[in-house]
C-alpha cells in the first residue's frame, strides 16, 4: 500500500461511469494543474524557483507548502504551485525540506534536523 500510495502522490486518476458503452459522468481525482495553469508557470517560473538554482530544463510542477485547502476545495491556485529542478523536487517530496512564500519572494528551508547538523558545523 505504501508503494501505492508513494506512486500516486503526482497521479491523475479519472472515475468514468458507464451505462452500458454510454458514458454518463466522468470525476477528475488527481491534483493535476490545467492547461491554463501550465502555461502560466512556464512563463513565471523559467528556470527552479529554489534561490540560486538555474535549472531550466526539465522542470516539475510542484505544489508549495503554502498549498493548503486543496482536501476541502479540489482547487490549486497558480500562486500555490512552483516549478521545481527534479533534485530540489524530490529533496521537498522525501526529505523533509519545505518551499515557503509566494513567487519572486520563495523561501527554501531544509528540514528541522539538518538545520540544527548545519548550526552544529559552524559552531564547531
Amino acid at each position: 500500500m505504501s508503494v501505492a500510495k508513494a506512486m500516486s502522490v503526482d497521479a491523475f486518476y479519472a472515475a468514468v461511469i458507464t451505462r452500458g458503452v454510454d458514458i454518463v459522468n466522468v470525476a477528475h481525482l488527481g491534483r493535476t494543474v490545467t492547461a491554463e495553469q501550465r502555461t502560466a508557470l512556464q512563463l513565471r517560473d523559467p528556470t527552479c524557483v529554489v534561490p540560486g538554482c538555474t535549472t531550466s530544463t526539465g522542470l516539475e510542477i510542484d505544489h508549495t507548502t503554502s498549498a493548503t485547502g486543496w482536501a476541502d476545495t479540489r482547487r490549486t491556485t497558480l500562486d500555490q504551485l512552483a516549478r521545481l529542478c527534479h533534485h530540489h523536487h524530490q529533496r521537498k517530496t522525501h526529505h523533509g525540506y519545505t518551499l515557503t512564500g509566494t513567487p519572486g519572494t520563495w523561501h527554501w528551508r531544509p528540514p528541522p534536523s539538518h538545520e540544527q547538523e548545519e548550526e552544529e558545523d559552524t559552531a564547531g
